[in-house]
């Protein structure tokens, strides 16, 4: 991945928390009341309804992020061959080495 892509994805994603951190906040506000004075129920419904307004235009995807894009190496970790290194990958990994340790 080139530099100039990098720093475009960074842009993206600050934008994007940006926005998420507003959008949260304006919520709160709408609700009265702080996380903290809610109870478990009131809390469950509050963020099922944050993550039902806010769809980021990612949305567990960097735009331009794909395995076309991703380096042989990254290629080899993403064990389900969906273009992320995510945290399916990681574990497999982790089950797959913690396996190899214990034949030895």
């Amino acid at each position: 991945m080139k530099i100039a892509q990098l720093k475009e994805l960074v842009k993206q994603v600050v934008k994007e928390e940006h926005d998420y951190q507003q959008l949260f906040k304006h919520m709160l506000d709408k609700c009265g009341k702080s996380i903290t004075d809610m109870s478990d129920d009131e809390k469950k419904k509050f963020f099922n309804a944050v993550d039902t307004a806010y769809k980021a235009k990612s949305e567990g995807r960097l735009k331009g992020y794909n395995e076309a894009e991703l380096t042989a190496a990254q290629q080899k970790i993403d064990l389900n061959k969906n273009g992320e290194v995510d945290g399916d990958d990681l574990s497999k990994l982790r089950a797959k080495n913690e396996g190899v340790k214990k034949k030895k």
